[in-house]
């Protein structure tokens, strides 16, 4: 990567500053370099995530069409969700930055920050929803726990997971879920 501050490799620019960098892309046609401007938050400004935003100055070398279809037939990411015991902190720390697109239930405060909310789940609605309670429950600090990804079908998926000795169960909401061990610590729930 090359930049500002990243001769050894990219590190999060300080809290309020951008950092600008550049990756080599190896495309058909040759190498380009993927450019990109990157801020953070404070981490007390966003209980249970880092924040940070990202500029593309060169989508037409990330954002490829050929690198959107997947062996595993994913569409997209759909949700990102955590667990939080104290869902009101959580509404009113990401109020500041995200206004009205926080929402606030019962049992969930949802941000919605572009094509795929960002859900908070109490930590009893966790264990209903992946059937994970002793964990949940047991660790109810703020912190992102699992990602939803939308499929074309579930074919292609149980092919890819089988295939690479994944293992798998099926979810409560029609989905099939991988659990932390197998996802680097965050649980994945794919879903129609």
């Amino acid at each position: 990567m090359a930049g500002r501050g990243a001769a050894s490799g990219w590190r999060p620019p300080a809290v309020g500053g951008a950092l600008d960098f550049a990756r080599p892309v190896e495309l058909p046609g040759g190498t380009q370099h993927a450019r990109f401007t990157v801020a953070r938050t404070r981490t007390d400004a966003t209980p249970g995530a880092m924040l940070f935003v990202c500029q593309h100055h060169t989508p037409d070398v990330v954002w490829r069409e050929d690198y959107l279809n997947q062996p595993n037939d994913a569409l997209g990411l759909a949700e990102v969700i955590g667990i939080a015991d104290d869902l009101g902190r959580i509404e009113q720390v990401y109020h500041v930055i995200f206004g009205d697109r926080v929402r606030r239930a019962d049992d969930r405060a949802t941000i919605s920050a572009g094509d795929a909310p960002i859900t908070f789940l109490s930590p009893v609605r966790f264990a209903e929803r992946f059937g994970a309670p002793g964990e949940a429950v047991a660790n109810p600090r703020p912190r992102l726990a699992a990602l939803r990804v939308q499929l074309r079908t579930f074919d292609a998926l149980e092919h890819v997971l089988l295939q690479n000795g994944v293992p798998c169960a099926r979810g409560r909401e029609q989905s099939i879920l991988v659990g932390p061990v197998m996802g680097c610590g965050s649980l994945f729930e794919f879903a129609l």
